[in-house]
């Protein structure tokens, strides 16, 4: 393993407690214990419609933080080798998953913002919403 530089540290000590913060709160927000969510803050600048938009994607925000925690975490730990076809220097099961996350989750957040679909990934108090567009 290489030598680590310190703003690694930060980075991945901030994301461990950003995720795990949002771990705590998410079960409240998919069971509608917090209801300090239902309204926009002052400062919000869009209406109650896309206040809403943002809290229904909230869930998968999670998700795809505790992904990129992961692979911040776990990347330094990885040997490097040598370049492969596409110019990777790390492991396809490990490069791979980072590429394609943001592929994934930035459609689906669109639509969960823009119509409410898929409704798996939606809290369950804010499913019969018709989207921001919907």
């Amino acid at each position: 393993m290489r030598e680590m530089d310190v703003r690694y540290y930060i980075v991945a000590a901030g994301m461990i407690l950003l995720s795990g913060y949002a771990c705590v709160l998410l079960p409240r927000l998919w069971r509608h214990q917090n209801t300090s969510l239902d309204h926009p803050p002052a400062w919000w600048p869009g209406d109650l419609s896309s206040w809403r938009g943002f809290v229904r994607t909230l869930p998968l925000a999670v998700l795809f933080c505790w992904l990129l925690t992961f692979f911040i975490v776990v990347g330094p730990f990885i040997p490097e080798q040598p370049r492969d076809a596409f110019g990777f220097i790390r492991p396809a099961w490990y490069s791979a998953p980072l590429a394609i996350a943001p592929v994934v989750a930035i459609p689906l957040w669109i639509s969960i913002y823009l119509f409410n679909r898929p409704r798996f990934l939606v809290p369950p108090h804010l499913r019969e919403d018709r989207g921001v567009l919907g």
